[in-house]
């Protein structure tokens, strides 16, 4: 589980692996196939009811890999362009405001709800988390090592 907290008002964004979409695949399968990730998006906010989204498959396990990077490159200071991904359900982008890190998350389709959202809905959602450096270094670790269980299988075409 990856959490994001945000500084000011304790908001969080916690993403979870719940697993491969296809965990009894056949090692001749198709390489996305085999490295489909399941994420759930659970949102937390003090005093509200917590919202979640999915499990849905889509994120791939390098693409998890790529996000650890990204993750770490923004909290040694690069603010990279935005990070998305084959599915379009989870996308961030960085900023620095005012001397403040700031981790915005869109959330679409199934994941969406997490924010609120219709699942149904087509439409983007964002939220804008206000963090540190070292909590984005927390978040890759806590990622990196959620990925320890569900390794890349096969080579990338």
């Amino acid at each position: 589980m990856v959490a994001l907290r945000d500084s000011d008002d304790g908001r969080q964004l916690l993403l979870t692996i719940t697993g491969y979409e296809l965990p009894d695949c056949d090692p001749d399968d198709d390489w996305h196939d085999r490295n489909w990730l399941e994420l759930r998006a659970t949102s937390k906010r003090p005093g509200e009811p917590e919202r979640s989204g999915g499990p849905d498959a889509c994120l791939l396990t390098a693409e998890a890999a790529e996000l650890v990077q990204w993750l770490r490159a923004v909290a040694a200071g690069a603010v990279p362009n935005e990070i998305e991904f084959l599915e379009p359900e989870l996308s961030l982008g960085a900023a620095i405001e005012a001397g403040q890190l700031q981790l915005q998350v869109t959330l679409r389709f199934g994941l969406s709800a997490a924010f609120g959202a219709d699942p149904l809905s087509l439409d983007p959602v964002s939220s804008t988390f206000r963090t540190s450096p070292g909590a984005l270094r927390d978040a890759a670790d806590q990622l990196e090592a959620e990925l320890r269980r569900f390794p890349i299988r096969g080579e990338e075409p």
